[in-house]
Parts: structure tokens; sequence; C-alpha cells
């Protein structure tokens, strides 16, 4: 096997990777969207508001870490990417 062929196989590999990492990360900064564009009523119960905010919390945590996986393997395998 030479070289080209090596890098067309781990381009493959690495391309739907790649895209599930994207997809997961579009959906994580839609619901983020989501939850920022819902206005925080006054009638609504604190704890609604903190449960709300502990969400988006949790969510801006695994949206830096999709945004770090991706910054990685480009990093290890930016030649086949």
């Amino acid at each position: 096997m030479n070289e080209d062929e090596k890098l067309k196989i781990m381009s493959d590999t690495l391309k739907p990777i790649n895209d599930l990492i994207d997809q997961r990360l579009q959906t994580r900064l839609d619901m983020l969207a989501t939850l920022a564009g819902q206005p925080l009523d006054s009638n609504i119960p604190e704890s609604v508001k903190k449960m709300r905010e502990e969400e988006s919390s949790k969510i801006r945590a695994v949206v830096q870490e999709l945004r770090d996986l991706k910054a990685i393997i480009k990093a290890v395998y930016k030649k086949w990417i």
C-alpha cells in the first residue's frame, strides 16, 4: 500500500468522525440558542430559572469539549483532514 492509499483510507476514516462531531456540536448549539431565546419571565419559579441555568452550563461544557476534540483531531491528523 503506497502513501496516497494510506492517506485516502485515513481521510475516509476521519471524515465520518469529524461529521458526527460537527452534528453533535450543532445540536448542542441549537439547544443553547433555544434556552437563550426563551425569556425569563418573572412568573417563572426560581427553581426553574436555576435549573435552566444549570442545563445551559452543562451544554456549554459539552460544546467546549466537542470544540476541543475537533482541535485535537485536527492537530494530530492535520495532513489527513
